[in-house]
């Protein structure tokens, strides 16, 4: 005798969706898991009280371990409790997870870019305004006799000293090379009553002899050499340290009687950038707390006495 067994299957897809059942004896393996959490929480703050942030990187490293623990505790309720639980339950599973990696990626990726990205802005104008107040301060010699005297109590006026020399020897070569110029386009094109034609539109379409503007003159040379002497040799009584590349380079071309106009360029470029971020700053500071520097006040004493 054989006995045959009919099993039906229902193929038909499954529309509802329920949640399993979490029994009273994992809950606190749930509760453990949570204090395991906050206690890591409480180690990560502990062990980095004393720790010397020179990156400024302990708040976003806190920030971000306390965030990512607390959404991973979220998550652990939703998924095994009824409690946080949505409307859609489909939802419900990923949702914390979710909204703690985007919490996470704009605290710890989007702000510090943004941060540094309106930073280095303000910085660049900061800078732009201190160059050009630099700048007003070496062109008008009122200011520069009295950044002058300020060096001189800090022990650096061999380099205002230096910069003044070559800035007015570059002031006296260019003012002597445009009357050359002018002289020059007066020469070969002569102006007639007649003629509409200014003398500076002409010198802006001829071309001179480039052999005229690498000219230099017997007191220029004496300038050079004097400036080397006072500034630049290892005897000098006003030495200045620059770069030893830029001073091997200056002394060879004086050796080799190398001289041209543009002979301390980089080192003029350099002693630039030593005033401006090495004395300004403190000459800034100085006449901030007292309003006028001491040097500044002997400088009126001293014109008083002239008088």
């Amino acid at each position: 005798m054989s006995i045959h067994f009919l099993t039906q299957v229902d193929t038909t897809p499954i529309t509802s969706y329920g949640r399993c059942p979490i029994f009273w004896q994992t809950y606190p393996l749930i509760g453990l898991l949570i204090l395991y959490l906050l206690a890591l929480l409480i180690f990560a703050f502990f062990i980095h009280r004393g720790v010397r942030d020179v990156h400024h990187m302990r708040k976003e490293y806190l920030t971000t371990l306390g965030l990512g623990l607390t959404f991973t505790t979220l998550q652990i309720i939703s998924s095994t409790t009824s409690w946080l639980e949505f409307t859609d339950p489909y939802l419900t599973p990923n949702f914390w997870l979710l909204v703690g990696l985007i919490t996470i990626h704009i605290i710890s990726v989007c702000y510090p870019l943004f941060y540094i990205r309106v930073k280095l802005r303000r910085e660049s104008r900061l800078v732009a305004t201190e160059q050009l107040q630099f700048d007003q301060i070496l062109q008008t010699p009122f200011l520069f006799e009295e950044f002058k005297r300020f060096t001189a109590d800090q022990f650096t006026v061999n380099y205002a000293l230096f910069y003044e020399r070559c800035r007015d020897l570059q002031i006296l070569s260019r003012r002597l090379e445009d009357s050359t110029s002018e002289a020059k386009v007066a020469e070969f094109i002569p102006i007639s009553k007649d003629s509409t034609l200014e003398l500076n539109e002409t010198a802006i379409v001829v071309d001179l002899d480039p052999e005229i503007s690498e000219k230099v003159e017997p007191w220029m040379i004496n300038e050079l050499k004097g400036i080397y002497k006072a500034f630049i040799d290892q005897d000098a009584y006003m030495r200045i340290e620059l770069n030893k590349n830029l001073q091997d380079e200056i002394r060879r071309k004086y050796e080799n009687s190398e001289i041209s106009l543009s002979w301390y360029d980089d080192a003029l470029r350099e002693v630039y950038h030593l005033l401006r971020k090495g004395s300004y700053p403190q000459y800034l500071g100085c006449r901030l707390r007292t309003r006028s520097c001491p040097s500044s006040t002997r400088l009126k004493r001293k014109n008083k006495f002239d008088k």
